[in-house]
């Protein structure tokens, strides 16, 4: 008897630990630009790194990856949206609903890599999170 009640115990465990897949985003892109466009990024709560270099194209490396254990529900979606006009380059996250925890832990390892042509203009609109930029002249 105990072990169904043991098993009847971590069941929803285990299920909602496949979820966490569901959650997780992964996009590796590169973009046409001018070199004299604009990137628009809008985020919150990433490490995000933008680096200059002799390229041509825009390079969008984006990474999101969710953790749970224990007792975790949600109903969050997200995803980023990007618009390539006119040369620019405008990087939108979209993340709507929540997260709730009985018991347990939620992780979240959110990392946006840009390397962007040398003279492209930067605009910023984040929360949180870590920026690093470095060569954009």
């Amino acid at each position: 008897m105990k072990q169904y009640v043991l098993i009847l115990l971590f069941m929803p465990t285990l299920v909602l630990a496949q979820n966490d897949k569901d959650r997780d985003f992964h996009l590796d892109k590169e973009f046409n630009v001018n070199l004299g466009g604009q990137v628009r990024l809008r985020c919150s709560d990433a490490d995000v790194l933008v680096v200059g270099s002799s390229r041509s194209t825009a390079h969008v490396k984006i990474d999101r990856t969710v953790t749970t254990r224990g007792w975790v529900w949600s109903d969050e979606t997200f995803s980023v949206d990007i618009s390539n006009e006119d040369g620019n380059l405008d990087i939108r996250e979209r993340a709507n609903g929540s997260v709730s925890m009985a018991l347990g832990s939620f992780q979240e390892r959110y990392t946006i890599r840009l390397e962007l042509p040398l003279g492209m203009s930067l605009s910023v609109d984040g929360d949180d999170g870590n920026y690093q930029i470095s060569s954009l002249h």
